[in-house]
């Protein structure tokens, strides 16, 4: 039945037979296995993967049927209710010599892009083969049987226990180095699995001074190259200067310089200003020198907080490059609209001081912040003098 599909189709489309001859190639090293199937074959398209039986992945499963599973084909949108031995003659044909009770996929056959898809499924299909496929599939397989990965049930149980010892490993990797938990969803960190997963066998860590030297300076080239990307839109689309103070978490003091477009924003870098007064001047050499660092005609404006030293900056840069202008912060801006307007109406002082005064008594007592907790999946944050918006929210 096959061989006669195959001859009809010379006449009609060569791409069809490119596929159809490399599907017989592989279905002739093998023969028909029980079309009848059993219920341990009968598996749900969530599980196949893993149950070694990757054609579940390729149709769309509808519900469990008395005699089978019932699924979809999505190509040809045909439903049937077959094992998985069916779903095998339906993409691919039977074997040689042998009668098949479900029909071809007709949408692979005839339609132009059909070649391309079932080739892609043909490709999916030896690599997860390659991987391992269930023990019960026989026949219904693309890759010889010898090259075929079968998968123990017994074996699979054991490496649970070594998955179980390396999450343990890595768990108390992380409570021994104090690292949070919510690195493990960084996808870098799964990227990391991944790529030692791949390694050679017998891969170790590079040591302590390969990661702080040549390494670490890899990296940073990849850094540069990946923001470079960004970079090449400044000098069509413009950059703002973004200049900010904060503290570390040594108490020192550090005016850092950010650049941003509508394409992305970027850490230029940070000035410690320690025993340094930061009067308007001081603040306006340093946006002048990260101007020059990107270039006066790629900048439309430096953006910073409402303080009069850097208001002041603001407007001598202002005058020492006639095309950029200064914004004020609109965070900034808004919390001090609200903090005026607490000014003009007591009554809303009042309420402002009121709520202010329980967050601070809640956070710097435990018994209350406990209590509070206990009632509400919201976080209590402290906030600076003049964040009376942050309050207010």
């Amino acid at each position: 039945m096959f061989s006669g599909q195959r001859k009809r189709k010379l006449q009609e489309d060569d791409d069809v037979i490119c596929i159809e001859e490399e599907a017989e190639q592989y279905i002739n090293q093998n023969s028909d296995e029980d079309i009848d199937g059993n219920q341990d074959e009968i598996t749900s398209g969530k599980e196949s993967l893993f149950n070694g039986k990757p054609l579940w992945d390729e149709v769309k499963i509808l519900g469990d049927a008395k005699t089978g599973k019932l699924w979809l084909c999505p190509h040809c949108k045909c439903e049937f209710k077959s094992s998985y031995t069916r779903i095998h003659q339906h993409f691919f044909g039977p074997g040689p010599n042998k009668i098949s009770d479900i029909t071809r996929c007709q949408a692979l056959l005839k339609q132009p892009k059909g070649p391309q898809l079932l080739q892609e499924i043909i490709d999916r299909v030896k690599k997860a083969e390659k991987s391992g496929v269930h023990s019960q599939l026989k026949h219904s397989t693309l890759l010889p049987l010898q090259q075929v990965k079968q998968k123990n049930p017994i074996v699979e149980s054991f490496k649970k226990v070594e998955r179980d010892f390396v999450d343990s490993a890595i768990v108390r990797w992380l409570c021994a180095c104090g690292v949070p938990f919510n690195i493990l969803w960084s996808p870098y960190f799964h990227e990391m699995i991944s790529a030692v997963n791949k390694a050679p066998e017998g891969y170790k860590a590079p040591s302590f001074e390969k990661a702080r030297t040549s390494l670490l300076d890899e990296e940073k080239r990849k850094v540069e190259n990946e923001i470079a990307i960004i970079k090449d839109t400044w000098h069509m689309h413009g950059v703002s200067i973004i200049s900010d103070g904060w503290t570390n978490v040594k108490n020192q003091p550090l005016i850092n310089m950010l650049a941003a477009n509508k394409d992305g924003a970027m850490f230029l870098y940070a000035v410690e200003c320690s025993g340094v007064e930061k009067t308007g001047s001081y603040i306006k050499s340093l946006l002048i020198d990260a101007i020059e660092e990107v270039g006066p005609s790629n900048i439309v404006q430096i953006i910073t907080d409402n303080a009069a030293n850097c208001k002041l900056a603001g407007k001598e840069v202002e005058r020492v490059y006639s095309h950029i202008f200064w914004s004020p912060c609109a965070c900034h801006t808004i919390n001090l609209i609200f903090k005026d307007l607490s000014k003009q109406w007591p009554s809303y002082e009042q309420f402002y001081t009121m709520c202010k005064t329980i967050v601070t008594y809640i956070i710097n007592h435990t018994h209350a912040l406990a209590i509070f907790r206990s009632h509400s999946r919201l976080e209590l944050l402290k906030v600076q003098r003049l964040d009376l918006l942050h309050i207010m929210l």
